[in-house]
């Protein structure tokens, strides 16, 4: 039996709600909504079945008036960092991390960054199966 959850957002982002409803054939937001919500539910799933030593990548887009925030992170988790490449973009900032460490502080780093405001865009690429 499905449960009706009701939550704010502004103006900008019902629009773009309703815009991608439109472009991607969403019959309704909130169909839009469930399926975005689904496929955050399976990124946090695949975390908590990572193997206890993980090596993967971490691929952050975040905001110039926020590299900061990203790079006391980067300090914070330079036990699990074996590489880092920053590429400047126009107003954001490009960083791609190779991590090699246990489960819990990849986890940690990865969800440190998820959420960090300036943080726009944060994927973690297992590849360890």
């Amino acid at each position: 039996m499905a449960k009706v959850v009701s939550f704010s957002l502004n103006k900008e982002a019902v629009n773009l709600l309703s815009e991608l409803e439109k472009k991607l054939g969403f019959k309704n937001r909130s169909e839009l909504v469930r399926s975005g919500l689904q496929g955050l539910l399976h990124e946090f799933k695949d975390l908590s079945n990572l193997a206890e030593k993980v090596e993967a990548i971490i691929a952050v887009v975040h905001s110039q008036d926020h590299e900061s925030e990203v790079s006391e992170l980067t300090h914070e988790f330079a036990g699990v960092i074996s590489t880092q490449v920053h590429q400047n973009l126009k107003e954001r900032c490009l960083d791609l991390f190779v991590v090699q460490g246990s489960k819990t502080t990849v986890t940690e780093f990865f969800l440190s960054l998820k959420k960090n405001k300036g943080v726009l865009y944060v994927k973690l690429i297992p590849l360890t199966p």
